[in-house]
Formats: structure tokens, sequence, C-alpha cells
């Protein structure tokens, strides 16, 4: 190319340039792009008059020279994709429709809200202190936002302030956390102050489960003043006649979601129809299988220490289980050594093996169940009646005979599931697996049709000599049947959010033996 063309060619690139420019079309990215464009090809187009450096130039600016050698890479790279077919053996797993449903729910929001995480400042001057919602004997819970945002009149203060009780503020700092540490269970991400006394041994969860509440934080500081505490808790807030002259009052404060109301609250106020009242106990369900498997017992199981959330009266609402304070975090046995033994909350929902066990010192009561049997009392308020046990009968003398009948609504499955999980004896229990899951099969379309749902299902199960293939096809249907309800919005959430904390644990074993409940007992 001669001198002249070139220079065509810079007044043409020029010209081009600052008409981009002048339009205001030309970003710096793209500018620096075209720069580099223009260089490939003006520059390399000027030759050398050498032969040998124009052969040179010619070779490597083009690359000529490596693109023979080319084809050694695209060879690696089908190798690579490909190895599999020069094994023996083929590196290939196939996943049975029980674990690709598992797969899926496990993990995917859509299904699971509980597993997005935020950041919440870890001190009181990060937030402002709302309205008083509750108390109780060991703590007080008020409104809470983050300080600094603008909050819609909907959520002025959609955070929940748990103010633990601390009744000797001379303590250390560490004693807080020593006596109150349990409280915070379901934290996720526990500071290692907390783990110490009975929570030493405790291994902090390593997921959210949506029915348990959810904490985002917890924190020692200074006790704040509150209007409502003279009138309401006045002996646990710090003052000169009840502890003297304390400089830094300190106690535990716990940052959690904030949940529209108890399900006591809930069932006084509410009618509960039939299909809420299943999701409601598959939720507390779920949230006993989930603490069984990380080998904690709650203790205080009650209707005031369930929180339910919704936003309008004709949705089932969602259920998470709270108030950790009593619970055992190492196991489900423990040695009773005295009178000052703490051995649970709520006296009227503790289980019959706790409430009747001749105490001495050094006997060892076992809790495996005790949550499993407070959970089938609870179900009579699910279901629209009072609880049998808060008034009209003890777990210490009843009789299992002497047990009201539930609400004709309730389904005949479940009803039969209660008064099995009320048993006397712990070891006629059913396993917690196996009770959630016999409730969350109870909300598949395929029970509502008994003589050709149930009956021919379960005489396929009985008589087929693979029973996987049996189960996995229940399990493809009820999969089926949540995907499309999910795209049609023809459940509610909380029952989408049961189903999916459901299949994200399924199991051939425990599958296979609550299919088994259903033989010769009606499910709808």
């Amino acid at each position: 190319m001669s001198l002249k063309g070139l220079l065509k060619r810079i007044v043409v690139l020029g010209a081009q340039i600052s008409f981009a420019f002048r339009n205001g079309r030309l970003p710096v990215k793209q500018f620096q792009t075209a720069i580099k464009l223009a260089e490939r090809r003006v520059f390399p187009g000027i030759l050398y008059r050498n032969r040998a450096l124009r052969f040179i130039q010619r070779t490597f600016v083009s690359r000529n020279l490596a693109r023979p050698f080319s084809t050694f890479h695209y060879r690696n790279v089908h190798y690579l994709y490909n190895r599999r077919e020069f094994r023996l053996w083929k590196l290939n797993p196939s996943f049975s429709p029980l674990e690709r449903i598992r797969n899926i729910f496990i993990s995917n929001p859509r299904y699971n809200e509980s597993i997005i995480e935020e950041r919440f400042p870890e001190s009181l001057d990060g937030y402002e202190i709302g309205d008083y919602i509750a108390h109780g004997c060991n703590a007080a819970v008020y409104g809470l936002r983050v300080d600094g945002g603008r909050p819609s009149d909907e959520e002025k203060f959609p955070l929940a302030l748990k103010i633990m009780f601390n009744y000797d503020y001379s303590l250390p700092e560490r004693y807080i956390w020593e006596g109150m540490g349990t409280e915070l269970v379901p934290l996720k991400s526990l500071p290692k102050s907390a783990l110490v006394g009975q929570m030493g041994g405790f291994k902090p969860f390593k997921r959210q489960h949506p029915n348990i509440i959810k904490m985002h934080t917890a924190f020692v500081d200074l006790m704040p003043h509150l209007r409502e505490a003279a009138e309401l808790f006045e002996e646990a807030a710090p003052s000169l006649d009840n502890f003297g002259l304390i400089h830094d009052p300190k106690t535990l404060f716990v940052v959690m979601k904030r949940y529209r109301t108890t399900l006591r609250e809930y069932s006084l106020r509410m009618e509960i129809p039939k299909r809420s009242g299943q999701v409601l106990f598959g939720q507390l369900l779920e949230a006993l299988v989930y603490l069984s498997d990380q080998g904690i017992c709650h203790r205080d199981m009650k209707s005031d220490n369930i929180l339910l959330d919704y936003d309008y009266d004709d949705e089932i609402p969602h259920l998470v289980l709270s108030d950790f304070g009593s619970a055992l975090v190492s196991g489900f046995k423990q040695t009773y050594i005295d009178e000052f033994t703490d051995l649970g909350g709520n006296i009227a929902l503790r289980a019959p093996e706790i409430s009747r066990a001749n105490l001495s010192p050094g006997k060892v009561l076992d809790y495996s169940k005790a949550d499993l049997w407070s959970a089938g009392a609870i179900g009579y308020e699910m279901f629209g009646q009072q609880n049998p046990f808060y008034s009209r009968y003890s777990s210490r003398t009843y009789q299992e005979k002497e047990l009201p009948t539930l609400p004709s609504i309730t389904p005949n499955v479940i009803s039969k599931l209660i008064g099995q999980l009320l048993k006397i004896h712990p070891s006629e229990r059913p396993d917690v697996k196996l009770a959630a899951n016999v409730v969350a099969f109870s909300l598949f379309s395929l029970w509502n049709d008994i003589k050709i749902g149930m009956k021919s299902l379960m005489k396929e199960l009985l008589e087929s000599d693979n029973k996987h293939e049996v189960v996995n096809k229940v399990l493809t249907l009820f999969a089926a049947e949540t995907f499309t309800a999910r795209s049609s919005y023809e459940f509610f959430s909380s029952e989408l959010q049961l189903r999916a904390t459901f299949f994200s644990r399924v199991a051939f074993q425990p599958i296979y033996q609550s299919l088994l409940y259903f033989d010769n007992k009606e499910g709808a």
C-alpha cells in the first residue's frame, strides 16, 4: 500500500471517530476497541521491501506458521469431552427419579426462600426500636428496623428484637452467653463466645430451615431505656432499687424476622379449614424432623411458641417454631441430678415418659420422642379444637381411651396418626419422619379418589417385586402436581413450601413405610 493510500485511510478513520464523538455514540470502551481494530487492519498492511523481512512479517503477523498445529488443540478438546468413551466403565452417573426430585427442591430459592441470606448490624446503634409486641418471663419482644432505611407503610418495622432479661447485671459478658446460649439454636452463624456451657458441644445449623424461626444475628449490648419496662417487667429492668448502681447494664439481643401472630391467637380468632390444618400440622412436623436430625429436642412445645405469618385471612399461614431457651442441644438424654434440674419449659405438654418418671439422682431421661407427643396434642388446635391437655387432662394421669375425638374436618389418616402420637409409651409412637411423610402425602390429590387412586396404588405397591419403581412413580406424580400447582398459582406459598421441604429430604425406606401406612387407612 502506498503512503497516499495509508493517509486516506487515516483521514477517513479520523472523520468517522470525530463524527461519532460529536453525536455521543462512541463510549470510551468502543473507542479503544476501534483503535485496536484499526491497528490490526492498517499497520499490518505496511510490508517491508526486503523479501526476507517481508516473508517473516507475513508468516508471524498473520499466524500462518501456527495454523497447522491448531488441530492438536481441537483433538485434545475432543478427547477431554469424550474421554469416557475410552474407559472400560463409563463414568455416567444415573440418578433415580427420587434423587432428581430431591436435588431440585433442596437448593431452589423458588421453593425455599429461607436459603436467601442477608447481613445485619451487630449492635443496637444500627437499629431503631419500634413498638412493643409481647413479653414473658425471660424476654420482651419489640418491633425493629435497620436504622436509616426507608420502609414502606406496610412494613415500618419488619424485624423483631428479642431482649433477654438479665437478672444479674453484675456478671461478666461471658456468663450472658453461657446462660442464654440455647436461645440461639436457630442462628446459623453463632459467635464463638456463645459455644460455652450447654452449647459447648453444639454444631450450628448448616442451613436455615423454613419452619424454624429465622434469626439474623445476636449480640450483647447495653440495656436500653424502654418506657414499658417500669410497668410490664420492672423486675428485669436495670434500676437502682433492683440492682444497685450499675454503670454498664448489658444483656443479650436477638434480631429475627417478625411474624404476624401465634398459633394460639390464630386458633382462637380464626376458623381453621381442613386444608389449613393439614398444612400447619405438616409444617410443625417438618420442623421436628429437622431438629431430630440435628440431635435437638425443643422441650417447650406449645401454641404460644409457634409463630404464623400470612398476608390475608383466607391464606394458609407459614409456620415456624420459636423459643429454644429450654432445648436440649447435644442429644436426647438428660441425667436428673436434683430438684433444680430443668425438665423443660412447659408442664402442660410435657410428654408422659418425663412427667410420669420416678425421678431420683442419676436417673436418665429420654426425650427422643417427647416433642412428637407434644405435637400430637397441638394437632387438636390446628383442626379447630381446644387442646385437651391445657385444662381437662394431664399427661401424668390420662388414659389413651379417654382422649376426645378430633373434629370431623380432620382427615381420617391424620386422626389416627394423632392418636398414635399420643401413645403413653414412646416405643408405640411412629417415627417423626413417617409422621411428617403421612401428612405430606395426605395433601396429594390422588388420595381424593379412594376407590381408584389409593386402593389401586396400594395394591400395586404390595404386589410389585420392584418397590423402588412404585415409590418413584408416586413421587413423580406428587412432584408433577407440585410443579403444575406452582405455575397455575393453585396452592398457597405455605403449602408449596411444605411440599418442597418434604421433597428435599426424600429417601426410599421412609417413603415406602409412609405409603404402607395408608394401607387400609382412608386418607380422604
